[in-house]
């Protein structure tokens, strides 16, 4: 039964919803030119650019840093239409690989999952559109990726029914309902999730920030949890380019983990299970969780990145796992 619990913590981590903090700047019509750096994107109609996006989990107890997943594949973003008022693009997905690492059931599964969507993914292509400084605005074939990702979660969830440790919990008298789970996710964090990379190229366009490095710390408030923030960004004359740099910590009471594995709970268990397991669950985790999320994006002149690299680190207790995604331009053609 530990072990049930430590999957389902772990997955609560996974899918729970977090308000970080707000890292843009709004425009200073004080500042100097020299003391800002502006993200605008400078794209003309045909500009084409590939990027390589690689990722990969990692697993901390103590000292043991252990790798549990990793994929990568290609995007291409092409720009379709350019107008005074914005762009219009196309995102691509090209290829997709992933690597078996974790021999576990549970690692084994994780892979053949990654390797299903992926597979299934190339060939997608989300179509958007932004301002004219580059930020997106509008996701114009909403509707073909929400339904696309309903249709891959589901299969996941399917494939997990038929692993061999989830017919051993039934027959141990665990019956979860991942059925019913499924069908009460909501379908944005889906879709959330599923732009996710896309979101982060163009998560700043628009955007002004002061050159420099700065601090500061937050006290939690009905919104937002206990968090420090450091930004440093720096800019290049030379050669134009120019980056920013944010690491947010958000310190999330024990009350929330337990509130997030009592809903997870309730969802996954019948009644009499989860209400049995609900009078032990607040000693299973006994200090403060910790979210850190750092990203790093250095961009070319006409305002396209060519160097993204994020982390989201949750730790619990003495048990840390952390997530990367990095993004790299791996050719371009501008007009």
């Amino acid at each position: 039964m530990r072990n049930l619990l430590f999957i389902i913590c772990l997955f609560a981590i996974s899918v729970s919803t977090l308000t970080y903090a707000q890292t843009s700047q709004s425009q200073d019509s004080s500042a100097t030119p020299d003391s800002t750096v502006n993200i605008i994107s400078w794209f003309s109609v045909s500009d084409t650019v590939e990027y390589l996006i690689d990722k990969s989990n990692w697993r901390m107890n103590g000292q043991d840093t252990v790798i549990t997943n990793h994929a990568s594949y290609t995007v291409r973003i092409v720009v379709t239409d350019s107008t005074a008022s914005g762009y219009k693009m196309d995102y691509t997905y090209l290829d997709f690989h992933s690597d078996t690492i974790d021999d576990s059931p549970l690692g084994i599964y994780q892979t053949k999952l990654t390797e299903s969507i992926g597979k299934k993914l190339i060939g997608t292509t989300i179509r958007f559109e932004t301002t004219d400084c580059g930020e997106i605005t509008k996701i114009t074939n909403l509707g073909e990726i929400k339904k696309q990702a309903k249709t891959l979660f589901k299969d996941a969830m399917n494939e997990l029914a038929e692993l061999p440790i989830m017919r051993e919990l039934k027959e141990s008298g665990v019956n979860l309902d991942l059925k019913k789970f499924a069908k009460n996710i909501d379908i944005n964090l889906l879709v959330d999730d599923y732009l996710d990379d896309l979101n982060f190229l163009f998560a700043y366009h628009g955007r002004q920030f002061h050159i420099g490095e700065s601090q500061s710390h937050f006290d939690a408030t009905e919104s937002n949890y206990e968090y420090d923030l450091y930004s440093y960004i720096e800019s290049d004359p030379d050669d134009g380019t120019y980056s920013i740099s944010f690491d947010i910590t958000n310190y999330i009471p024990k009350e929330a983990w337990n509130d997030a594995l009592h809903e997870l709970i309730a969802e996954l268990l019948n009644k009499k299970m989860a209400e049995n397991l609900d009078k032990s669950l607040p000693l299973q985790i006994d200090g403060k969780g910790i979210i850190e999320s750092d990203c790093y994006i250095r961009y070319i002149p006409e305002g396209w990145p060519y160097k993204a690299l994020k982390h989201e680190i949750t730790m619990l207790d003495t048990v840390s796992r952390l997530k990367q995604t990095r993004i790299l331009l791996n050719a371009y053609t501008l007009h």
